[in-house]
């Protein structure tokens, strides 16, 4: 396994399972990024499965919704399944960003503004 950080935005609600210390909960989570093709360069989206164990995972269902954006990390893995690959993270840690700050650096509340709602992938 290797060890992963992305930036990215909450392709839908949070879906959590379990209670307590047996929860867990997972999200899509869209990174956007450019690459040249061909000369032209053009907007890309890569999608990523996370999940979310434990007490952590019931917090932030709470708080989490569809174009939060986050900062995931955790041990990533690629599996195949019918000819078509799939990004997975199994998350150490999920923080919430709030108007470009995480919640740890002192970013309070949220803003209509703070998902980039121009820039969502879907």
């Amino acid at each position: 396994m290797q060890n992963i950080v992305i930036m990215g935005t909450l392709g839908t609600d949070p879906q959590l399972n379990g209670e307590g210390d047996r929860a867990w909960m997972n999200l899509r989570v869209a990174v956007n990024y450019s690459e040249k093709v061909a000369g032209n360069w053009e907007k890309k989206t890569q999608w990523y499965g996370v999940s979310v164990f434990g007490r952590r995972a019931a917090t932030l269902a709470e708080k989490l919704k569809k174009g939060d954006r986050v900062c995931v990390s955790g041990e990533f893995s690629l599996t195949e399944k019918e000819s078509r690959s799939f990004a997975n993270i199994r998350a150490h840690e999920v923080e919430p960003i709030w108007n470009g700050k995480s919640s740890e650096s002192g970013g309070r509340g949220r803003s209509d503004q703070a998902s980039g709602g121009d820039d969502l992938p879907f």
